[in-house]
């Protein structure tokens, strides 16, 4: 008779390491290193695997690794559902979202790692500045887009006023087309006053991130013709490229171009 496996009751480090999962949908062994501060990658990489041999976390390993040199990216596994649910209170449809993950395709999940890489620079450059939201967390506030749902919420932490609010998209990924579509129903939800109606504020300014320098031109134009064929003149929407987010500083934050005046680089 084969013995069953018998596992240890999750300690506070490892049930801390499924919140984050949960939070960036898809993790790597490197960036949660990095994104904890710690100085070793080995033993992060050893938490995850015990956390997979447990079967509370799934793992892919990209086909073409040999020529990517990705590595592993790791998922929650359906055992580890329940104990979010129990522990963590978490969003029934954000849970729901991941069931899928093992099928999706290697692209969809190359987008949840380049938004860690995102939120690790705009945290590590804005020291103190913003609460920042993923997808994941995104699911209980109905007063955002959720339909193309932001990839990041950040809002200010300010003592006084007016907290500056930003939604970031990534359409590092999406032909010029889709990019159209996303940003035509961003209008549609800009001028129905959901916004306004539940939180009070302005709406937030749109961070687009674009595949390179050419991609992003092409967005400003035709963002700009959007903008002006609409009438509308309050909705701040900033452009940036992925290397340029990615090369981006405590001491080099202005990398943002209006796409009303994409000559002058400006910070948030």
């Amino acid at each position: 008779m084969t013995k069953s496996t018998i596992h240890n009751p999750l300690n506070s480090k490892q049930l801390h390491i499924l919140k984050l999962v949960h939070k960036f949908r898809f993790i790597t062994a490197p960036l949660l290193t990095q994104y904890k501060n710690l100085k070793s990658r080995q033993a992060m990489y050893a938490t995850l695997e015990l956390l997979a041999k447990q079967e509370y976390l799934s793992k892919r390993i990209d086909k073409s690794i040999a020529f990517q040199n990705k590595g592993a990216s790791y998922f929650l596994a359906p055992k580890a559902f329940k104990v979010l649910r129990e522990t963590h209170s978490a969003d029934e449809k954000s849970l729901h979202a991941m069931y899928n993950n093992k099928r999706v395709a290697e692209s969809f999940v190359d987008h949840f790692i380049e938004i860690i890489r995102f939120y690790l620079v705009l945290r590590d450059s804005y020291p103190g500045t913003f609460h920042l939201f993923t997808y994941s967390e995104l699911f209980k506030y109905g007063e955002l887009p959720a339909d193309p749902r932001p990839d990041l919420y950040l809002n200010c932490i300010a003592a006084k006023g007016d907290p500056k609010q930003y939604i970031l998209y990534s359409f590092t990924d999406k032909r010029l087309f889709a990019i159209k579509k996303d940003f035509d129903a961003l209008i549609e939800h800009f001028d129905s006053g959901d916004w306004e109606a539940e939180s009070e504020t302005d709406y937030p300014t749109v961070l687009l991130v674009c595949a390179d320098s050419r991609a992003e031109e092409s967005v400003r134009r035709y963002i700009a013709a959007k903008l002006d064929n609409t009438g509308i003149d309050d909705l701040e929407v900033l452009t940036t490229s992925s290397k340029g987010l990615l090369n981006s500083n405590r001491a080099n934050r202005a990398i943002w171009s209006d796409v009303l005046e994409p000559e002058v680089l400006v910070s948030l």
